[in-house]
């Protein structure tokens, strides 16, 4: 069965994928609400979690995971639940990228992959809640990663494909042409070159069009001369898959993002 109408891991709902953060998530669920969170503040969150995306490949990985934790463990401090629904769901949204954030750090730079599953599930459980497919194609993508170059390319493809499925139902641009680039390297390991070429020109296609970057969700960034860098590191049949996956350094997954 293929994995493109799956769900990730056991979702038995956000606090429980919470819970299994931390030793000391479940209190900091079961704490006090501090208040209503200001607008400005939240923007500022935003503002601050988006850098941290952007950098992904500019700072250490055990350091930035740590941020990314700690991004996470605020939010949850704020109560999103008990915040004004204008406010909820831009904390949530802030914490599922920090939660996607991580467990890319965690799975594909510091080989934490039990860590790496949590926060993929609570990320997705959270875009789920708030129905963002920004937020899901991009945790779909980072499983197909994870699952690909773990050796399991046919499944690593079937998680790609869930991406970009998701993607087109309502995601920024740039995030469905990344998607797409994701499967075309997909492909690429499967041995599919029609494949790993449609998706590429996909990519290059949606990327020449008008952009709405407000809404980008993504890890780093992506354009046209990153899909010339897919094209480039992924021509079927130039590498062994087998050499493929024993190359890939800590930041490859991403590293034309």
């Amino acid at each position: 069965m293929l994995r493109r109408s799956f769900t990730l891991g056991s979702l038995a709902g956000l606090t429980a994928a919470i819970a299994g953060l931390s030793p000391d998530a479940r209190a900091q669920v079961s704490r006090p609400s501090g208040g209503i969170v200001d607008r400005a503040t939240v923007r500022e969150l935003r503002s601050i979690g988006a850098s941290y995306r952007r950098s992904y490949k500019s700072f250490p990985a055990s350091s930035l995971a740590h941020v990314a934790h700690d991004q996470v463990q605020l939010v949850i401090s704020l109560r999103p639940k008990d915040q004004p629904a204008h406010l909820r769901d831009s904390l949530l949204a802030h914490m599922a990228e920090m939660a996607a954030l991580a467990s890319a750090l965690l799975s594909l730079d510091l080989g934490d992959p039990g860590q790496a599953d949590a926060y993929m599930d609570l990320g997705y459980q959270i875009a789920k809640e708030i129905d963002s497919q920004e937020l899901a194609a991009l945790i779909l993508a980072g499983r197909a990663f994870r699952t690909c170059y773990g050796g399991d390319p046919a499944g690593g493809l079937d998680y790609a494909l869930a991406a970009v499925d998701t993607a087109e139902c309502g995601a920024s641009m740039r995030m469905r042409a990344w998607t797409n680039a994701v499967a075309s390297e997909m492909h690429a390991c499967t041995g599919d070159h029609h494949g790993f070429r449609t998706c590429l020109e996909q990519a290059r296609i949606l990327l020449s069009g008008s952009m709405d970057d407000d809404r980008w969700g993504g890890i780093a960034w992506f354009d046209l001369s990153k899909a010339d860098a897919y094209e480039g590191s992924n021509l079927v049949g130039s590498v062994a898959l087998s050499d493929r996956v024993s190359v890939v350094g800590p930041r490859q997954a991403f590293r034309h993002s």
